[in-house]
């Protein structure tokens, strides 16, 4: 009986720490999804999506950028599913149901068919380059079926084909860009990157977004910021232009001199090759 009692006792505790173990986890899971950094890819989402051309053939109309920005997500291992929907939206709310549908069917060929791959690729295989396929494929599918279910011109399939090469492109343009920012981050270590709040700017630099300059760091006194400058910047003595902290104005000056001017305030001088 004791034994009985002991075991259900046992049994509780294992439950409610699983159960408070699972709170914990969800609990990081909605933090990590509403962190600055995944709220800023919200806010590109949304406006990427309410960018693009249509044509007099419905089925001719598409964002590729929106398409071209979650496919960008997805092969950095970056959260989908809330920017599929605010690209949704997005679509929706500036196109109409139309591009809305053909951004959908388009969305829908592109999972299927990255998912029925996934399993025979090589290990090896460039995720990046291997999604970038599937996605001009899909929206070359999703431009040309149509056409075979009524009349078209020649010109209607070159315009199919372009949408699907400036997708890829601007899928290029997005994949690359945050590798670049991933990378930039492990080989410096620093926390992830994103825009500094309207607070700090002003607490530490004496700034208000939209004057942002590397002479702000001058009001650096306790020296947080690190400043990085391209090392493309130091070949031939480049002029560079910067804010004098107003976005009204434009200082020129040499690359080098600026480089002395920061150092000379104590702040730390970081060169990075992008």
């Amino acid at each position: 009986m004791f034994q009985n009692v002991e075991k259900n006792i046992n049994n509780r505790q294992d439950f409610t720490e699983a159960f408070y173990d699972k709170k914990d986890k969800m609990k990081i899971a909605i933090k990590s999804l509403l962190s600055i950094n995944n709220i800023i890819i919200y806010i590109i989402a949304f406006m990427v999506s309410m960018v693009g051309f249509s044509s007099h053939n419905i089925m001719l109309g598409l964002s590729p950028f929106a398409i071209a920005f979650m496919a960008a997500m997805l092969s950095n291992g970056n959260p989908v599913g809330i920017v599929y929907i605010l690209t949704l939206i997005g679509t929706f709310i500036k196109f109409g149901p139309n591009m809305l549908l053909t951004y959908v069917l388009t969305s829908l060929v592109f999972f299927a068919s990255s998912l029925f791959v996934r399993h025979n690729i090589i290990e090896d295989t460039n995720e990046e380059k291997r999604l970038g396929v599937h996605l001009f494929a899909s929206v070359l599918i999703v431009q040309i079926v149509p056409m075979f279910f009524r009349s078209f011109l020649l010109y209607d399939l070159l315009l199919a084909i372009m949408v699907a090469v400036i997708t890829f492109i601007f899928y290029k343009i997005f994949a690359n860009s945050i590798i670049m920012l991933k990378e930039f981050r492990n080989k410096n270590g620093t926390r992830p990157l994103s825009f500094a709040s309207e607070q700090d700017l002003m607490d530490i630099m004496n700034l208000i977004p939209g004057s942002v300059s590397p002479f702000g760091l001058l009001n650096d006194k306790e020296l947080k910021v690190k400043f990085y400058l391209d090392k493309d910047f130091l070949n031939d003595k480049k002029i560079i232009g910067i804010h004098p902290n107003d976005n009204t104005a434009t200082v020129w000056l040499k690359v080098e001199d600026l480089v002395e001017i920061v150092k000379e305030n104590g702040s730390k001088v970081g060169f990075v090759e992008l």
